[in-house]
């Protein structure tokens, strides 16, 4: 579906999905990330709060290291009183790098506009979003134990640690061009650990069919 996707938007923007180095400047330094948060802030579960306040924490410790944030599936929030304060709070609206849009693909929302992702999740460990960030090559900026126990793959902070987060996200601001190759065969570990068709994955689902039916592994 992605690879799909992937197609489409190429066929119709000129660009492809992917991460794409930044050129570093005279001084050797590189843009800072432009960030976007899918979570749909429709419950506790996967919400943009604590994205916003870890891009926030990065952005006031170095601004450089963030060049925009885009909180997406938030224009249904953004005249909710509680939701305007913590905006409004933060330095990256203040300076006018921060934008609230509705709900967008995460395909031809990076290939134009972005080029990493934040996310937050609660007792939500495994999601779909995540292996579309992986497959692009994309920091991730994440909380989930099993997206880091499975291959360690992208940028780990946990449960709520905005200010842990904050520091993530610099890290890979600074270092991710330059560990791209690891990064691949990082998130390629975690591709193989969650394919259908692996004999480890087959084997353990027979076995487990097995001992339903009574019968020795």
């Amino acid at each position: 579906f992605l690879e799909r996707r992937i197609e489409e938007v190429a066929s119709i923007t000129g660009i492809r999905y992917g991460y794409k180095p930044r050129a570093p400047d005279e001084g050797g330094r590189r843009a800072g990330l432009r960030v976007v948060s899918f979570e749909p802030n429709i419950s506790v579960v996967k919400t943009s709060s604590i994205p916003m306040l870890l891009c926030d924490e990065a952005f006031r410790t170095d601004p450089s290291s963030v060049q925009m944030l885009h909180a997406l599936n938030t224009l249904h929030m953004t005249t909710h009183p509680t939701m305007l304060y913590l905006a409004n709070s933060l330095d990256l609206v203040k300076q006018h790098k921060a934008v609230f849009l509705g709900r967008h693909d995460i395909v031809g929302y990076m290939a134009q506009h972005a080029d990493a992702v934040v996310s937050h999740q609660w007792q939500n460990d495994q999601n779909y979003s995540y292996l579309d960030a992986l497959y692009g090559n994309y920091p991730l900026i994440h909380n989930s134990p099993w997206l880091r126990d499975v291959a360690g793959a992208g940028y780990y902070y946990p449960g709520f640690d905005a200010a842990e987060g904050g520091r993530q996200l610099r890290l890979a601001a600074q270092t991710h061009d330059a560990q791209l190759d690891d990064y691949r065969v990082r998130a390629q570990r975690t591709f193989e650990a969650v394919d259908p068709f692996s004999h480890s994955n087959l084997e353990g689902y027979a076995n487990l069919l097995l001992r339903l039916q009574g019968v020795p592994a």
